[in-house]
């Protein structure tokens, strides 16, 4: 009786260890979690842009915000073409608080434009450059922005090679008046790596690489002349002039200018902008509210 007690704690022994040693080969690995964790996170293997989604996941819900972008309706669904939206309803849709910034009327007297080039703040270095009380000459000009009128909101759609821009002007038609009303020109969408296809849809074409849009925002008018506007962002933090310059000119012709280091000045931009819009094969088209 003795014997059998040893001999069967060392039975127990084995057939444990046989058990753990079968559990640890069969056992997911750290490398294989996280592996699995990932493919979790991608959703189904069809990702490429216009792809259906056909295997529902925890991935899908951040895959068709990516294919929703891939064909836009935004700009024909939003206010920005409701006949019925105020300015106020459009400078709050492209995060504008009136408060901040120089409306109209009554607003003028306060903020003057000595006051402004006071104001040594980075955000207000454009205002050393920019056209304050601007008309858009340019569309007034134009046998395509003023026919059959010019509206008080101009939408203008403008396609490059690899870009796609929407901008909105909010526009003072109101003759007679005493007082200076702010005019507005606003980025309303931009679609990279995009095209305008022949049903007026935008589309998302195939990249190697991903490039942001840049967000809704006000733009600033640097020049504004019969000939063309030319309007750019704001500088950025660490640049001495605008990141990105925009010229449209009154006969709906484009040019849109990276300065990804912020070296040329707007004065340079405005000296060649003839020749360039000359040599320029990008048209702009007034959308329809």
């Amino acid at each position: 009786m003795k014997k059998i007690k040893p001999y069967f704690s060392c039975m127990c022994l084995c057939f444990f260890l046989l058990v753990l040693h079968t559990f640890e080969v069969r056992a997911v690995p750290i490398g294989g979690i996280t592996k699995i964790l990932k493919g979790i996170g991608k959703g189904s293997k069809l990702v490429k842009p216009g792809t259906k989604l056909t295997t529902p996941n925890l991935g899908d819900d951040f895959l068709k915000k990516i294919n929703k972008s891939d064909t836009s309706t935004d700009v024909n669904s939003n206010i920005l073409l409701n006949k019925n939206s105020s300015h106020d309803d459009i400078l709050n849709a492209h995060g504008i608080r009136r408060l901040n910034k120089i409306a109209d009327g009554k607003d003028v007297a306060e903020v003057t434009s000595e006051t402004l080039l006071d104001d040594t703040s980075n955000d207000s270095l454009i205002n050393t450059f920019r056209v304050m009380w601007w008309t858009g000459r340019a569309f007034r000009a134009s046998n395509i922005f003023n026919e059959p009128q010019l509206s008080e909101r101009l939408i203008i759609e403008c396609p490059t090679d690899n870009d796609v821009f929407t901008f909105t002007a909010l526009l003072s038609n109101k003759s007679g008046s005493k007082e200076k009303k702010k005019n507005w020109f606003l980025l309303s969408n931009h679609f990279p790596n995009a095209k305008i296809r022949s049903d007026g849809s935008i589309s998302i074409k195939p990249s190697t690489y991903y490039q942001p849009s840049m967000p809704k925002q006000e733009l600033f008018v640097l020049a504004d002349n019969d000939d063309y506007i030319i309007f750019s962002n704001e500088i950025l933090e660490g640049k001495k002039y605008p990141t990105k310059y925009f010229v449209i000119s009154s006969n709906a012709k484009f040019i849109y200018a990276l300065n990804v280091y912020g070296t040329e000045s707007p004065e340079y931009i405005e000296e060649t902008a003839k020749i360039k819009l000359e040599e320029s094969n990008f048209s702009c088209l007034r959308k329809n509210i």
